[in-house]
């Protein structure tokens, strides 16, 4: 299902896993790479711990502002980015993807995946300040890392959705490349 994603609209880590994947399997195969490492923001973060928990040659994964489920993620917080009362909108609309998108919002869970993960090295960033997804949702995903990884979780006050860096550049850049040279090089 490589290239399912077409720009139009959203699969909301759904269809773009597939995307990540052949991104992957290029950087193997043509630019003859043997590590991995990703790095994510928002849902591209929750893609990210998706693609990389299943793809074995993705070694590190950094998530800044990731969601912990797709399913329960939306049925709290859609009406955020759709602009509409929850009731009746969020079940209808949730309904509608199913159904119009084939986009089974239960397979996009980042923090069932990373239970079952091997071999992976794990930062997530988030701001406590964001309100489009809450900063909980990372503390979610950083509890079901086993303790047989490195997990890092870093997060940051006073930053809006995706923010961090913006805010905190210097020491957002210092933690991705300390990270990065201790767990992935």
């Amino acid at each position: 299902m490589p290239g399912k994603s077409k720009g139009r609209t959203t699969g909301i880590g759904y269809f773009e896993k597939h995307d990540l994947f052949s991104a992957i399997d290029f950087s193997i195969k043509e630019k003859k790479q043997e590590k991995i490492a990703l790095l994510g923001w928002s849902m591209g973060a929750s893609t990210a711990l998706v693609a990389g928990c299943e793809h074995p040659n993705v070694s590190a994964i950094i998530a800044d502002s990731p969601f912990s489920d797709l399913e329960s993620y939306l049925r709290q917080n859609l009406s955020f980015w759709s602009k509409l009362p929850s009731r009746p909108f969020t079940p209808m609309i949730i309904y509608s993807m199913k159904k119009l998108l084939k986009i089974d919002s239960s397979d996009v869970s980042p923090m069932n995946i990373v239970k079952n993960a091997i071999g992976k090295s794990f930062l997530l960033i988030h701001s406590k300040s964001d309100e489009a997804i809450p900063y909980l949702e990372s503390e979610k995903i950083y509890q079901e890392i086993s303790s047989g990884h490195h997990k890092e979780l870093w997060l940051t006050e006073n930053a809006e959705h995706i923010n961090s860096y913006l805010v905190f550049k210097e020491e957002y850049e210092r933690r991705v490349l300390t990270f990065l040279n201790e767990h992935f090089m």
